[in-house]
């Protein structure tokens, strides 16, 4: 039995980190042998010893660190939300403030639909929790993305059940979907995702699946919006956490600081190659 939405508040969200996982390097010896095939290493082994010396440093400062920033995936429940055409619902959540550059989403849903109709829509949007305050709590207000309208005709992006017997889902959205609304999309310390569809009813039956908490980053309340505003809401019985991903980048500080560093590299290389010419 699918939960309905009961208006009962709940208290907001608390700020937390999230683990994230260092790339491997390019290797030094590698940069040796393309160093040595560009050039007369006997003759130049003193100025390749000092790019060498640079790629180092600039190799340790273009480190960057990325991963999953939220995925609760394996967190699903049971339950679900019935969806409705209009009706705009999400979670407020935490990630650490100014850190993550956001490169990937993805939202699950569930359809017991063999053929969704064409004009079923989706669209998801990104909110600060800077909004006029209901029940003491910010609500949605500036919104930093929109996906706009995505239907079902764009490469059949809304499947059914036919061919996929579960009924089960994603939607993907990656770089170039938030480029085209604007600058790369830098997470703040607390937001709220929103996902709404449209042109629902008769066999067009679209379900989100909900999953459990993951403190410190969701708690299980929602925030969802008929048309007459916006109420922060819990539901009886189990946490409900629309089942999402969210993936980024982390660069490293001293990215921006070697990044001098990699250009006096490459003038040195061209610097090499005009010297043997001569």
């Amino acid at each position: 039995m699918r939960p309905v939405i009961a208006p009962t508040r709940k208290g907001e969200c608390a700020n937390g980190l999230i683990a994230t996982k260092v790339l491997t390097p390019i290797p030094i010896s590698c940069l040796i042998v393309l160093l040595k095939n560009q050039f007369n290493i006997s003759r130049d082994m003193k100025h390749i010893k000092h790019l060498v010396c640079a790629a180092v440093l600039v190799t340790l400062g273009f480190n960057t660190r990325g991963d999953t920033i939220y995925d609760n995936y394996g967190n699903y429940n049971g339950n679900s939300f019935s969806m409705t055409t209009g009706l705009e619902i999400g979670n407020q959540i935490a990630v650490s403030p100014g850190i993550w550059t956001l490169t990937n989403f993805s939202i699950m849903y569930y359809t017991p639909s063999a053929i969704l109709a064409p004009n079923v829509g989706i669209e998801l949007r990104f909110y600060n929790n800077d909004g006029a305050p209901s029940n003491g709590f910010p609500t949605p207000g500036t919104m930093f993305y929109d996906s706009g309208w995505f239907y079902n005709t764009a490469f059949g992006g809304l499947p059914g059940t036919n061919g996929y017997p579960s009924g089960f889902h994603s939607v993907y959205y990656n770089t170039t979907d938030f480029l085209a609304y604007g600058p790369p999309i830098v997470l703040p310390a607390t937001f709220t995702f929103t996902i709404t569809f449209t042109n629902l009813g008769g066999t067009n039956i679209i379900d989100l699946p909900l999953a459990n908490n993951t403190p410190p980053i969701s708690v299980g309340d929602y925030w969802h919006n008929n048309g007459s505003g916006w109420t922060l809401a819990t539901n009886a019985g189990s946490a409900a956490n629309l089942v999402v991903d969210f993936s980024g980048t982390v660069p490293e500080p001293s990215t921006f600081g070697l990044a001098a560093l990699g250009s006096a590299l490459l003038l040195g290389v061209n610097k090499l190659r005009r010297k043997q010419k001569k």
